[in-house]
């Protein structure tokens, strides 16, 4: 269960690349902001940066530059067109080796994030490519882990979804994209 605090944090992952997180971090950002809510989205795809193509926005300064402490987070955030969404994108890509928590001091950038917006929304690399999601998953409110249908082994995000756990995360439910209909949609529709 989500808690009534304010600002409220959460985090989208996946279990491995392509499953969707980022697109669908970023369509459940543009309802909250069309319904009057402020919005933050943050791409903390610090490797291979991912919202920037999504809204058509420069790449960086970004994440990397925030949590480095080389830009300051109203340089970094970008407005979207729909009143209440802003975007901070992931910035100047890192190497593998490094995490977010390499950076700089995550904690004191998450509080400055605090004060511009009822909800704060992660997209993170998936749990079993880089730590950065587990490295998060303790400080936000809740995690929507994205599992692509037909693609991920249960096995697989079991491990994920453990990995979250021991980080302290509260994993708030898990979201099936990709779903495929294998019998005729009319059948559905038949009551």
């Amino acid at each position: 269960m989500l808690p009534d605090v304010n600002p409220r944090i959460l985090l989208f992952t996946s279990v491995t690349d392509g499953e969707g997180s980022a697109t669908l971090a970023s369509k459940f950002g543009l309802v909250l902001a069309a319904s009057g809510e402020q919005v933050l989205l943050v791409d903390a795809h610090v490797r291979e940066p991912i919202l920037h193509h999504i809204f058509n926005i420069d790449q960086a300064p970004g994440t990397t530059e925030l949590l480095s402490g080389r830009r300051s987070l109203t340089e970094v955030m970008h407005r979207f067109s729909l009143n209440g969404l802003n975007i901070i994108p992931g910035g100047a890509p890192i190497s593998d080796s490094l995490s977010l928590q390499d950076l700089g001091e995550l904690d004191s950038a998450l509080d400055v994030m605090k004060a511009f917006a009822d909800w704060i929304i992660f997209s993170c690399p998936p749990v079993n490519a880089y730590n950065d999601a587990a490295t998060l998953a303790g400080m936000v409110n809740g995690v929507l882990l994205v599992i692509k249908a037909e693609t991920t082994r249960w096995e697989v995000a079991q491990s994920a979804k453990d990995r979250l756990e021991k980080s302290g995360a509260n994993i708030l439910g898990v979201v099936l994209n990709d779903r495929r209909h294998h019998i005729p949609g009319w059948i559905y529709k038949r009551l």
